[in-house]
């Protein structure tokens, strides 16, 4: 194409492919749209310093694919801004490389407007493309700062318009929307890429750093200088340490959004430097939350040159960790969910234990973006313990965490803390049930109760069988004794023996004495005494106690021929019929058994499912 002058400098500028409609000036920073070949001059544009390694001119490589970047657009809103990087990869293929607070993704343009976009969209809105489900996690109105190099959209700076960023719900693809004020709309799809495969630069020279270091400035309530953490992004928001001043940053200038009035006992403070989750993290900011029943958390966010960000939250003596989450989760879903509905995220099952309000009462260090006391936002806590997910929503983003809860030991072991933390007085949402590990042993002493109580049942049905019965007649004498028919005793045919006392005993009692005699050798081996006795009447109902059968159980002596003989004494005669069984299981082992392996094993399941009760009450 044909080289164009500046009609403001006289620059020369070759539009480097027939898209091109506006054309920055790298002379004099005025706004050129091309029109009918011709360059007319619009605002200037000042857009100011790329944040990273990305520059107009630079060539790299986006996940694997080369690209040369043409042209910028910088967009800014309430919290902060992005880059809009117009780049063309290797194949000639014309692309946006969007990157918004060192995180990025590579977007085409549509051709069209996706069915369901309009500039009333609202957070969580579902919008489908191609059959693919995104859903709104961020909306708001922006102003087009300016822009710099080529590019083949119009753009105006000063220009205001509605944004909405969108998120492909269980995927990687991200859906872009800007509608103008005149109605008119742009969208992008694309995937997020991450910041490890945007390389730019050339490797022989010095790569621009990714944080900031550490600057002062001057707070606008007192005057008082102090300086700025050091972290990735540039700060918007600062607290003066001298007067508790909070700043709103803009550019070189600072304003006072509020002060802070309370003396709160944070165990971190700005700067503090720790060792955790194998890298060195830096406090470059504190916030305190109030929830909506006056219980307070406290927020640490955190920096690493090689991690990023971090965030600490300490609630009730615990600690967690979180990160942003990029994945699309059904965060909408959640809003008219119940405790205990489930979310599945890459293979793992998170579940629904708590949701509230919360209020930001209290920060102070840096922030990456304007906090003011009294943002509140809805919260949604998830978690397959340790693993935890966070929602947050705002009145213009949903946010999604990912991390894990820690116990308060590993945090003063990174910090050095040195026993500063309380111990825990409440169970977090996030923590490991310590009986967890006994699950399977309750389950196992259950199963062998519920064995022994089958065994039990069996027994009783098993009547073995008769080896000898005789009967004592009721006239027989006190003290006279009778004599069984002799018998064979075999340890083989049963280990335990059960003489049974049959009597007629009505409002009385018979005590049955019998001796156990070895036949061959005409000598006793043992004797076996036994009371019987049933009582019955009429006092305001009928009762009754005793019965008028029992059965003694003892240990089958050495195999041999036996007899019994026995006598009686009692109050009433009575005969007394007495079998000797063998082969009968007895099933009071048994009982007695089950009683201990049962109540292990619900004392155990009980601590369990307590303590999984009150992880949802302290939600």
């Amino acid at each position: 194409m044909a080289a164009l002058s500046c009609p403001n400098c006289g620059a020369v500028h070759e539009p480097s492919n027939p898209g091109i409609v506006v054309i920055v000036c790298d002379r004099c920073d005025s706004t050129l749209y091309l029109e009918d070949g011709v360059l007319r001059r619009g605002a200037k544009s000042i857009v100011g310093e790329p944040r990273s390694n990305v520059e107009v001119g630079a060539e790299g490589r986006v996940s694997g694919i080369g690209v040369r970047v043409v042209g910028r657009v910088r967009l800014r809103h309430g919290r902060g801004a992005w880059d809009e990087w117009y780049v063309v990869t290797a194949d000639g293929r014309e692309r946006w490389l969007v990157e918004d607070e060192k995180d990025y993704a590579l977007e085409d343009a549509l051709p069209g407007v996706p069915e369901g976009v309009h500039r009333g969209l609202q957070l969580g809105d579902p919008v489908v493309v191609a059959g693919v489900r995104f859903e709104v996690r961020e909306i708001g109105d922006a102003t087009c700062d300016g822009g710099e190099g080529q590019l083949p959209r119009r753009i105006a700076p000063g220009a205001t318009f509605r944004y909405a960023d969108l998120i492909e719900i269980g995927g990687n693809r991200v859906l872009t929307v800007e509608i103008d004020e005149d109605g008119s709309c742009e969208a992008f799809l694309g995937e997020a890429v991450d910041p490890g495969d945007v390389r730019f630069g050339d490797p022989g020279r010095p790569r621009l750093k990714r944080a900031v270091e550490a600057s002062t400035i001057s707070c606008a309530g007192c005057g008082a200088p102090f300086p700025l953490p050091k972290q990735g992004q540039t700060a918007k928001t600062a607290t003066c340490p001298s007067c508790g001043a909070v700043l709103a940053l803009d550019g070189a200038a600072s304003r006072v959004l509020d002060h802070n009035t309370d003396e709160v006992g944070f165990h971190l403070d700005i700067g503090a430097r720790g060792s955790l989750l194998d890298d060195v993290w830096e406090v470059v900011g504190r916030m305190r939350y109030v929830d909506d029943e006056g219980y307070w958390t406290h927020e640490y966010l955190c920096w690493s040159d090689t991690g990023g960000y971090l965030w600490l939250e300490y609630d009730n003596g615990h600690y967690s960790w979180t990160r942003p989450l990029e994945r699309g989760l059904p965060v909408a879903a959640l809003r008219s969910a119940g405790r205990g509905t489930k979310v599945t995220l890459e293979g793992v099952t998170y579940r629904l234990v708590g949701r509230g309000w919360s209020r930001l009462d209290y920060v102070d260090g840096a922030l990456p973006w304007e906090a003011t006391r009294g943002d509140q936002q809805k919260t949604w806590d998830l978690a397959d313990p340790p693993a935890l997910l966070s929602v947050e929503e705002s009145p213009t983003e949903l946010e999604v965490f990912r991390g894990a809860w820690l116990p308060a030991g590993a945090i003063e072991e990174a910090f050095g803390l040195g026993g500063r933390i309380e111990r825990p007085w409440a169970v977090h949402f996030a923590q490991p049930n310590p009986w967890a590990g006994w699950r399977l042993a309750a389950f196992a002493a259950l199963l062998v109760a519920a064995m022994n109580v089958f065994v039990a049942g069996i027994a009783g049905m098993w009547p073995g069988h008769e080896v000898v019965s005789f009967t004592i007649p009721s006239h027989a004498l006190e003290g006279s004794e009778v004599d069984s028919q002799a018998f064979v005793l075999d340890p083989a045919n049963g280990s335990v023996i059960g003489i049974r006392y049959d009597t007629q005993a009505d409002n009385s009692w018979v005590y049955v004495d019998l001796e156990l005699e070895d036949a061959v050798e005409d000598e006793a081996v043992g004797y076996v005494g036994n009371e019987v006795e049933f009582y019955h009447g009429y006092d305001d109902g009928y009762w009754s106690e005793g019965a008028q059968s029992a059965t003694k159980w003892l240990r089958c002596p050495p195999k041999g021929t036996y007899l019994l003989s026995g006598g009686l004494e009692y109050d009433l005669p009575t005969p007394v019929r007495v079998t000797i069984v063998q082969g009968q299981m007895l099933s009071r082992y048994n009982l007695c058994l089950m009683l201990p392996f049962g109540l292990a094993g619900v004392l155990l399941l009980f601590g369990y499912f307590r303590f999984e009760h009150q992880r949802v009450e302290d939600a």
